[in-house]
């Protein structure tokens, strides 16, 4: 009998060295299967994660877009009144100051004879020719020509003016 049992030993010791080694395989395949469905979970979940961050940045930023928006607009409404003042004493400044540089040459300090006195405007106010009025032959001459400025306590003259025989009067 024990002559008749070897084969099926060894089909069985055959069979089960093959089921090892389908195991050992299958082993290292489903590891390998297991490491990528992990590895593509973990991208799915980072991407997921990154669009939600995305999405809250930029609900949050909208959420603080409209705040600002309502802040600035509750603060041009406080303080409407006086921008407007503002702007107003501004323009009557700037209204003031070019009616003062047309009425300086009548002024009783002005050492000029007023009708000598051409207003300009920019970026010299006036322009005097000395003495143009009472001697109509000095066009003929040389006119003695000063650059007013009425509104500057700071006076300067350009070289080229000055080669040109010019001066600044304060």
């Amino acid at each position: 009998m024990p002559d008749d049992y070897t084969p099926l030993i060894l089909v069985a010791a055959l069979f089960l060295v093959i089921l090892l080694i389908l195991y050992v395989v299958y082993t290292k395949k489903i590891s390998a299967l297991t490491a990528q469905i992990d590895e593509r979970a973990r991208n799915e979940y980072q991407k997921w994660r990154q669009r939600d961050y995305e999405s809250l940045v930029a609900q949050q930023t909208a959420v603080a877009h409209r705040e600002s928006q309502t802040q600035l607009n509750q603060w041009k409404i406080d303080n409407e009144a006086v921008i407007r003042q503002d702007a107003i004493a501004r323009s009557r400044a700037v209204i003031v100051g070019k009616v003062v540089e047309h009425i300086v040459p009548y002024a009783p300090v002005f050492p000029y004879n007023p009708k000598d006195a051409r207003f300009v405007g920019s970026p010299v106010d006036l322009i005097v020719f000395d003495g143009v009025i009472w001697n109509f032959n000095a066009l003929l001459r040389e006119v003695s020509g000063s650059l007013l400025l009425a509104s500057s306590g700071f006076y300067q003259l350009q070289a080229s003016h000055q080669s040109a025989g010019l001066r600044i009067t304060p």
